[in-house]
């Protein structure tokens, strides 16, 4: 049984959306970043970061993964699919998991925080964060995006792939766009700010007028 201990961000919905995408059964473990559970001593055993997600394989003698996308490649692996045996189509995959993992999300990432969370307002700072996104989103030739939905339009389409934004993921790359993507339905601008201390669900983050 896999068993995936998570909590509601984009990375922990990659790992999710990944899960119901291969079909397969696990088990979800709620962690509570209100409460720290992530820095409680028996979840750092198992994931030295102490951040979310969590895979633990129990059919693999309790193997650990952390960090979402190293959980992505992972499960590709382990029930192959999503990730191309060929050495040129493994790599284009892995390379756009890379993509997101160090430059999507980590710039939506932080123009989220200055931008609706930290108490001080930096304008350039959140500038700066913010054109980095757009330019990201932009920049993604494996996907067209619209509305915040990510389509890839060449790749073939995987069985019984369909979302709840109401189009079909086609690769561990379109996977882990979408987990982005399905967070903001726009990269917020600059001249919006909240310091709502509640995490907003994906239908609430949106640039306030």
């Amino acid at each position: 049984m896999l068993e995936l201990l998570t909590s509601e961000t984009p990375n922990g919905w990659k790992a999710a959306i990944m899960l119901e995408e291969l079909g397969v059964p696990y088990k979800v473990t709620p962690i509570s970043l209100t409460d720290r559970v992530q820095k409680e001593d028996w979840y750092v055993a198992l994931n030295p970061n102490g951040r979310i997600p969590t895979l633990v394989d129990h059919d693999a003698g309790g193997f650990a993964v952390f960090e979402s996308g190293a959980i992505l490649i992972y499960l590709a692996e382990k029930f192959g699919r999503f990730l191309p045996a060929d050495a040129q189509g493994r790599s284009t995959v892995i390379q756009w998991v890379m993509w997101q993992m160090a430059g999507l999300g980590p710039m939506m990432g932080q123009a989220t925080v200055f931008n609706r969370y930290f108490e001080e307002k930096l304008p350039a700072v959140i500038d700066r964060y913010v054109r980095e996104s757009r330019r990201l989103l932009r920049g993604s030739p494996p996907a067209t995006i619209s509305r915040g939905n990510i389509r890839s339009p060449t790749s073939p389409v995987s069985p019984g792939c369909a979302g709840r934004t109401g189009h079909r993921y086609r690769s561990t790359a379109s996977i882990i766009c979408n987990a982005g993507a399905i967070r903001s339905r726009r990269v917020p601008r600059s001249s919006a700010g909240s310091t709502s201390p509640n995490r907003p669900s994906p239908r609430r983050w949106r640039r306030k007028r």
